[in-house]
């Protein structure tokens, strides 16, 4: 990609939109988390089924936040300097893909489960498998979170250097 810089207007607009896009991202974590404890707490299967579609939903609207972060990375990485800052935006894009797999693992056993719900031989083997690839997919939300936090400081920074007019 070519290194070019970017006006602090256009800095300020990708900044924005990233923390936006954050705020959105780590909402939709929260109601994912939600949706989970009561498909796994509650004892009605209807209530199950329920949440279980607004996990499936809220999944999906993780994989759109995703694909912002990933367009927002892609846009960074034109205006990086050196290797190590390019090295941060395309480590930021990399979690992001391994995240999406993680969101559409998760996806399939939340599928499994709402199928296997009439079924009580088979119910408890789907909450294990329910619980095992949660538990995978919070070790991904962790390994994002810490190439967010760096691809943030990244931008916060460009667009500060870009503000105060010293050179990118």
């Amino acid at each position: 990609m070519a290194k070019r810089d970017y006006p602090e207007k256009e800095l300020s607009a990708l900044l924005s939109d990233f923390r936006a896009t954050l705020k959105s991202y780590h909402e939709a974590l929260s109601r994912l988390s939600e949706a989970l404890a009561v498909m796994e707490s509650n004892n009605d299967r209807e209530a199950k089924v329920k949440e279980g579609k607004i996990a499936l939903d809220v999944l999906y609207d993780l994989c759109e936040y995703l694909f912002k972060f990933e367009i927002a990375a892609e846009n960074a990485a034109g205006f990086t300097k050196n290797d190590d800052e390019e090295k941060k935006a395309w480590g930021f894009i990399r979690a992001i893909r391994s995240h999406r797999e993680s969101i559409e693992s998760l996806q399939k056993t939340i599928k499994n489960y709402l199928k296997v719900l009439e079924n009580p031989d088979l119910i408890q083997l789907a909450k294990e498998e329910l619980k095992i690839e949660f538990e995978k997919f919070k070790s991904s939300i962790a390994k994002i979170e810490e190439s967010e936090s760096t691809f943030l400081t990244l931008i916060q920074e460009k667009y500060e250097k870009a503000r105060l007019g010293r050179p990118l």
